[in-house]
């Protein structure tokens, strides 16, 4: 497989917006089978944008909103960044959901999903997916439903749309299609490796860790059998602005679970709000009964250790594999750790570009959630997770 990265900081003339882009894209040999993903800040007319991309690549697209992006250029706070890949060994199929609500998910993605596999010769190896999901809908859903349909040991990796923090203009789409609350995937089958890694370095933890025993969907009720709210109050954690998701994004929690197979996975959760009715922890991803939940204090050496042993472990497996040519690093990092490193957020962008080898193109974005496989801390084995407060890369 082979891609090619365009980019432009113009988003209010898109006419000197397709310009530019028409102009990287021009030369650019494509296969048999192509397809992109596109991520545009949310002040784009994404109508537009969509419609002349169409008209004027002619490459279908899947992608998001996106409050900022990582570029081959660094950190950009505006622009339209797009990665179009193209093969003759391989099938890259797009689709959606359509607009979805809590409850119907499981069906639309079905659908959706039993629609592009029944075009598939060959196995499916990756499916990138894109997303924002309804209220009472977590990123955990979409992983778990994509996995009871897909092959063994499939890579589910992309990340939620994200705005300036609103969520009133994130926004999906395929092709065409403006989604406002549901999921766009790009399915890549026949020859592809792709390599993930992720990262959520954390040097320093609050002297507080207790299990989780009521849950309910993103709900936490009870730690150690006490209110939640109780519990980290107790534990020296502050409550005081109890409905503002910032108050708490230099505060992520990191959480321990056994698998039904007595392995042990770990991730981050941010706390979005406390309910004052019940006293509940209202978190952006699930948190499973019986987990270990503890408060971890991040800093702007533990993102910017995190980005740079994502990297260079990455980069060492491109560099490392002789019988296959890695073209394509696609990215996402969650947007909390962009308000946590706040003015120099583009030293993130600094620990992987300059190390990135010609020739492989590199795009990202900056997401409300992360979907990237999570090594499991016993058998090592690769399970695809949803992450919160997450650095994650993807090598293909």
């Amino acid at each position: 497989m082979r891609s090619v990265v365009l980019f432009t900081e113009e988003i209010d003339d898109l006419d000197e917006a397709m310009f530019q882009l028409k102009q990287q894209f021009a030369g650019f040999e494509l296969g048999k089978s192509t397809a992109g993903v596109v991520f545009a800040h949310p002040d784009t007319d994404f109508e537009e944008l969509t419609r002349r991309l169409k008209e004027e690549l002619g490459v279908p697209f899947i992608g998001s909103s996106a409050m900022a992006l990582l570029t081959p250029y660094g950190f950009k706070t505006e622009g339209i960044i797009i990665q179009i890949y193209t093969a003759d060994d391989c099938l890259l199929q797009i689709g959606t959901t359509g607009e979805i609500d809590a409850g119907t998910e499981k069906a639309a993605i079905e659908s959706m999903y039993k629609e592009l596999k029944s075009n598939i010769t060959d196995r499916e190896h990756l499916i990138l997916t894109y997303g924002n999901l309804p209220i009472g809908m977590a990123g955990d859903d979409c992983v778990e439903i994509l996995n009871s349909l897909s092959e063994p040991d499939t890579v589910i990796y992309g990340g939620l749309a994200s705005d300036e923090f609103s969520r009133d203009d994130c926004r999906v789409f395929c092709g065409e299609q403006i989604i406002h609350h549901g999921l766009a995937v790009l399915v890549i089958s026949g020859r592809l490796r792709p390599f993930t890694r992720y990262q959520f370095t954390v040097a320093n933890l609050l002297d507080y860790d207790a299990k989780a025993t009521e849950v309910e969907g993103t709900k936490v009720k009870k730690l150690n059998g006490v209110k939640m709210a109780d519990a980290i109050q107790a534990a020296g954690f502050s409550l005081i602005n109890k409905e503002t998701f910032g108050e708490y994004v230099s505060f992520p929690f990191r959480v321990t679970y056994t698998t039904e197979d007595g392995d042990e996975i770990q991730y981050m959760r941010h706390l979005a709000q406390i309910d004052e009715t019940d006293g509940a922890g209202v978190f952006l991803g699930k948190v499973p009964k019986g987990a270990q939940v503890e408060v971890a204090l991040v800093s702007r050496k533990d993102i910017h250790d995190s980005v740079a042993a994502v990297a260079k472990e990455s980069l060492r497996k491109v560099l490392g594999t002789a019988d296959y040519t890695y073209s394509s690093v696609l990215v996402t990092s969650c947007a909390s750790r962009l308000m946590s490193y706040s003015r120099e957020i583009s030293r993130e962008t600094t620990e992987y570009v300059s190390l990135i080898p010609e020739g492989i193109s590199m795009c990202g974005f900056y997401s409300f959630g992360e979907f990237c496989p999570a090594e499991s801390l016993n058998t090592h084995k690769n399970i695809n997770s949803f992450h919160n407060a997450t650095f994650t890369m993807l090598v293909m």
